[in-house]
């Protein structure tokens, strides 16, 4: 009755992937979702009937973010999940999975959907959506989960110059918008002074991670697992660059 790319009906197929995939029925849920959303979000760019809201977005979010988990493969980095809740840690090689290339679709699918569709809301909706005192804020949240996410999948290709451009936005909205000391811009720092460590930016790097620790002792302390991981990556890299 409400058609295939309604956002309940969209809801509805995100919680029967959910079951199939808490299941391990991986065979029967790929495709099943994806290719509804991906559908949906071409219509409405040529200009169909189709449309698009909070909660389409949501459910592509929460997609994405089920298939970076579920084949998550490589490197010493944080996913961030919708609203800036959950974390995971994502282990790559250099290649992606299926499941991550889809996710590294379905989190592309959702930064152009969110900026067409925010372009179509009243001036009240989305004027200084940036502001956390906004209504609307924690969607602007979500996108930056996503372009942190899409930045690990391209660091997980090994495209670092790529994954630097979207992580560096990425910090710099948050430092922004949350403040160096948040958990959030704390991942994000932690990211891009690793993909600055891959590409040779050796002082670069060396000032993040630092800067990085100082601020997780800080509020966290030495001994906490999210210091120690800093403290291990300033340790690899005073090996190829003394300081």
């Amino acid at each position: 009755h409400l058609g295939q790319f309604h956002a309940d009906t969209l809801l509805t197929l995100y919680n029967l992937f959910i079951i199939y995939y808490n299941e391990g029925h991986y065979d029967v849920v790929k495709g099943l979702i994806f290719e509804d959303v991906l559908s949906a979000t071409n219509d409405a760019a040529h200009g169909g009937s189709y449309y698009m809201d909070w909660n389409i977005l949501d459910t592509m979010l929460n997609l994405a973010f089920a298939y970076h988990c579920g084949e998550a493969a490589t490197s010493n980095v944080q996913l961030h999940k919708g609203h800036g809740k959950g974390t995971a840690t994502a282990k790559g090689t250099g290649a992606l999975k299926e499941g991550q290339e889809t996710a590294m679709k379905l989190y592309e699918s959702f930064i152009s959907s969110f900026y067409d569709y925010t372009t179509t809301l009243s001036h009240d909706e989305n004027e200084h959506i940036q502001d956390p005192t906004h209504p609307n804020h924690y969607h602007y949240q979500d996108l930056l989960s996503a372009q942190h996410n899409l930045g690990v999948l391209y660091q997980n290709t090994g495209d670092y110059a790529k994954a630097k451009t979207i992580v560096e936005e990425c910090y710099n909205c948050r430092l922004a918008v949350l403040g160096k000391a948040h958990h959030l811009t704390l991942g994000t720092m932690n990211n891009l002074a690793a993909l600055c460590h891959k590409m040779g930016e050796y002082g670069r790097a060396k000032d993040l991670y630092c800067e990085c620790y100082d601020v997780k002792r800080e509020c966290l302390g030495e001994d906490h697992p999210d210091s120690e991981l800093t403290f291990r990556n300033i340790q690899r890299l005073k090996e190829v660059f003394s300081f």
